[in-house]
């Protein structure tokens, strides 16, 4: 079996038969924009009102051979055995596609159970082997697949033909986009009832992709100092090409953010702006780091895509903590924990573990743990990005872009404590 879509609009499918299972493939191939004709001498009240509003053609008699003519499905769903099989036989002999209800093995097609919302249908088949189990799936399908996604399905075909014809984008470009805008925050933006932030969001980035087209042809522009090769490309003292978009990247990137300076929290948060305003879809978990109001927790507010989680209790070894060792160790770890399962599912784009190289370097959290779950537990694309000062030695073996901020000079060495928007 091959589960197909049927265009049935303004076609003809007979339906032989007037019982409760007639009516209800009768109202489902009117959903589909079929003509249906039910060949039947009883109907049922539903069929009969259908009939005198004239949404259905009705033949109040037994079937005979000719009743079918024109027609691209015959279904059979008379209850009677072998007025089902007499009829599946002469819609065979015609070659046409026909149905048998209680008896799938006997027809050539069969209907399944389905969950619309809007253009997204979504059809569970069994084979004929168990229409109940596919009931039982539709309804946990329906619980899970809301209307939100037959919003976005529209948004995207309102968005879809302008993105196709554009001369200026090749097909994975295209195709890229799209893939975006799905992982985006569009879907949860529906979800919430936010249908107007997310259309603006839908046709922002499409208006971005198509505005700015690549010269494919123009070299690029080199800062002073960095050696180019043959047409401008940047090389390394080998002559090997260093710089452009990286194209086809098949796994995520970890970077490190470490040292005593300031700025490690502060560059990790700037490379969520910018993901998002990809449209991509970012988690930051912060370690160690308490429950007190800072600014950057607030952006998800005003940043769909963006997703914050507070873990720790507050700074370590400390007069003012509250907490044990154990329990910080404890929350470390359960933070942990969460970030894996969270972004288990491949939802997430970029992950941000703000803190957790100090976490790390206090013994809450096993580095070598980590750094294997970066190199092989991971979800294949998905980024990383680890913050805080003293990173592990595996930690930074294991990751793509090492940054170390070297502490020059600080505000806090004049005597000025932590200023709102700067630090918090």
């Amino acid at each position: 079996m091959m589960t197909i879509n049927l265009r049935l609009t303004g076609r003809l499918a007979v339906v032989v038969g007037g019982g409760p299972v007639a009516e209800r493939k009768a109202r489902a191939l009117l959903q589909a924009g079929a003509r249906v004709r039910v060949v039947s001498p009883e109907l049922t009240l539903g069929l009969r009102t259908l009939w005198e509003r004239g949404r259905i053609e009705v033949l109040q008699r037994p079937y005979t051979p000719g009743d079918a003519s024109g027609a691209i499905l015959v279904v059979a769903a008379t209850g009677r055995r072998e007025v089902d099989a007499a009829v599946a036989r002469q819609a065979e002999a015609d070659e046409r596609l026909f149905s048998v209800s209680g008896e799938p093995e006997m027809g050539n097609v069969t209907f399944t159970a389905e969950v619309r919302r809007g253009p997204v249908h979504v059809a569970i088949s069994t084979d004929g082997a168990s229409p109940a189990l596919a009931r039982r799936l539709r309804r946990e399908l329906e619980r899970t697949v809301g209307p939100e996604y037959g919003q976005l399905a529209e948004l995207l075909g309102e968005v879809r033909e302008q993105v196709q014809r554009h001369p200026g984008r090749s097909g994975a470009e295209r195709s890229a986009l799209f893939a975006s805008i799905v992982r985006g925050p569009a879907l949860d933006l529906l979800a919430r009832g936010e249908e107007e932030a997310a259309r603006a969001l839908v046709h922002g980035m499409v208006s971005s992709f198509l505005a700015e087209v690549p010269d494919r042809t123009a070299a690029p522009t080199l800062a002073p100092g960095i050696p180019s090769g043959e047409g401008g490309h940047p090389v390394d003292v080998a002559g090997k090409r260093i710089l452009g978009i990286a194209k086809g990247l098949d796994r995520g990137l970890v970077l490190v953010n470490t040292g005593d300076g300031k700025g490690k929290s502060t560059a990790a948060f700037g490379t969520a702006l910018r993901a998002v305003g990809q449209g991509m879809r970012v988690l930051v978990v912060q370690f160690i780091k308490g429950n007190w109001r800072t600014g950057e927790q607030q952006a998800p507010r005003w940043l769909p895509g963006l997703e914050w989680y507070k873990g720790g209790y507050g700074f370590v070894r400390i007069r003012r903590s509250h907490k044990t060792e154990e329990e910080h160790g404890q929350r470390a770890q359960a933070t942990w924990a969460f970030a894996r399962e969270k972004v288990a599912g491949d939802g997430y784009d970029l992950l941000v573990l703000d803190e957790i190289n100090v976490a790390m370097r206090l013994g809450f959290i096993d580095p070598a743990e980590v750094a294997g779950w970066l190199t092989s537990g991971k979800p294949r694309r998905l980024h990383v990005i680890l913050t805080g000062r003293g990173a592990p030695a595996e930690v930074v073996e294991a990751a793509d872009t090492v940054t170390e901020m070297k502490l020059v000079k600080h505000a806090y060495q004049q005597g000025i404590g932590a200023v709102k928007g700067i630090e918090f």
